[in-house]
């Protein structure tokens, strides 16, 4: 399975002011204000004050200056360039980043050097890489993480020239790993992220649930299918009717009956005679943790059950079906004591990974929401490091109190541009009631931003 983002560490040395081409950011110094950048969402301010710029969020969030177009709109495989900024705060503790993304036919490719600001001075911070794919597009960028109202970022001097020769930059950053041209049973999912929702029959027919999200919605493509058992066969009427959609679909049994290979041939056959023009993300057993925690199996086992999965799934060569392992959010949450990796199979049998995150999920009197880059930024950091695609399975708040539905709204278009601008490949919103929780966008304003988000 071809990874679509990896991430790559910054070379050490870097190219002589004389060996640099000219220069190629806009409006690096911002004489002309933000003309040329933007930030990432509502809730990040960006200002030009003192000839510097100045982010800030107006909830706690990270805050990411972001160039309005990719700062190279078509970069040669091979070519060297250096990145530089000043950067400072007024709130020392500041963590951060200069990055620039190397875009190229669905592929991203993550460079970055790291920083972290102890006092208020003014720090100098530089980047240089190696481009690995034809054509790419660079996107420059630097961002920090997890500022609360009234804590900043400023930004001067931001600079990318192309390396001339006459240094050496340290060696070439490899190219990532390419499917094999004779291998037909490989593919990468797109990481143009589709915006969905789920479909939860309680109490209704599969139809009924479908009709429910389109008509709140508009047409639909990638839905969220909940199976507490083996998935259903391909021409069920659950399957026909989700046949012209894309589908992140989860089955369930127990570890030891899946190594036991009592469900051998009908997942044998379930991979054969699935549709080759339908994208399907499957999921073995979605949410093991709180399984492992109460000891109904080992995480070892888990991975191993996998593993007999993946096997069976490697026989029937689908391009077009992709293995995704789906967690909890709270998983990547250092407080929760987890690793995600205990979970996982393998890069050799999970080819995408996707969670389940929820905003005041257990707090009825919650009057925030949880801002997009502290719930959502920590899953994309962790899969820029991971390497392969990944999504949402489940997404979820209910209306916090004192809240029409325009917080919500804001909440939502937040969390979109930090899945599009970390390339998720989907996000299904939890469009139901669930065990007292009502996470349904039947106010206007939520309703309406998700739709436009679907049919985007």
């Amino acid at each position: 399975m071809l990874a679509a983002l990896l991430i790559v560490p910054a070379t050490s040395a870097s190219a002589a002011p004389s060996d640099l081409g000219p220069e190629l950011a806009d409006n690096g110094s911002f004489d002309a204000g933000t003309a040329g950048w933007r930030t990432n969402g509502p809730v990040q301010r960006l200002t030009v004050s003192d000839g510097h710029a100045r982010l800030t969020p107006t909830s706690t969030s990270g805050v990411v200056l972001n160039d309005a177009e990719k700062t190279v709109a078509e970069a040669a495989a091979g070519s060297t360039y250096v990145v530089q900024a000043q950067v400072r705060t007024t709130t020392p503790g500041l963590n951060g980043a200069l990055r620039v993304r190397e875009v190229s036919d669905g592929q991203v490719i993550s460079h970055r050097t790291t920083f972290r600001l102890e006092d208020t001075d003014w720090t100098s911070v530089e980047l240089t890489f190696t481009t690995s794919r034809p054509d790419a597009g660079l996107d420059l960028n630097v961002l920090a993480w997890g500022l609360q109202p009234g804590e900043d970022l400023r930004i001067d001097d931001v600079s990318m020239r192309q390396s001339t020769g006459g240094s050496d930059p340290g060696d070439p950053v490899p190219a990532p790993p390419a499917p094999s041209p004779g291998d037909p049973c490989t593919s990468a999912p797109s990481t143009d992220t589709k915006f969905g929702a789920s479909i939860y029959p309680v109490g209704r027919t599969p139809a009924q649930s479908l009709a429910d999200i389109d008509s709140s919605f508009g047409r639909v493509p990638v839905i969220r299918d909940f199976h507490t058992g083996m998935p259903p066969a391909w021409n069920s009427p659950r399957s026909t009717l989700l046949r012209d959609r894309e589908i992140v679909i989860s089955f369930k049994a127990t570890p030891s009956a899946i190594l036991s290979g009592r469900h051998d041939s009908y997942l044998r056959n379930w991979f054969a005679t699935a549709p080759e023009n339908q994208t399907i993300y499957w999921s073995y057993m979605h949410e093991p943790e709180v399984k492992v925690k109460n000891g109904l199996f080992t995480p070892s086992q888990y991975r191993a059950a996998w593993r007999h999965i993946g096997a069976l799934a490697d026989q029937s060569c689908k391009p077009n079906m992709h293995s995704t392992l789906i967690l909890t959010s709270w998983t990547i949450d250092p407080r929760s004591g987890r690793d995600y990796r205990d979970y996982d199979a393998g890069k050799d049998v999970v080819e995408v990974i996707a969670f389940d995150p929820y905003n005041a999920l257990h707090d009825p009197q919650a009057r925030t929401y949880t801002s997009a880059e502290d719930l959502i930024g920590p899953l994309a950091e962790t899969m820029e490091a991971d390497g392969r695609p990944w999504g949402l399975a489940e997404l979820g708040s209910r209306i916090v109190v004192g809240d029409n539905g325009t917080g919500r709204a804001a909440w939502l278009d937040d969390v979109a541009d930090v899945l599009i601008e970390n390339d998720a490949s989907f996000a299904t919103y939890f469009q139901t009631t669930y065990k007292g929780v009502n996470f349904r966008l039947d106010d206007a304003p939520s309703r309406n931003t998700w739709r436009g988000l679907v049919q985007r």
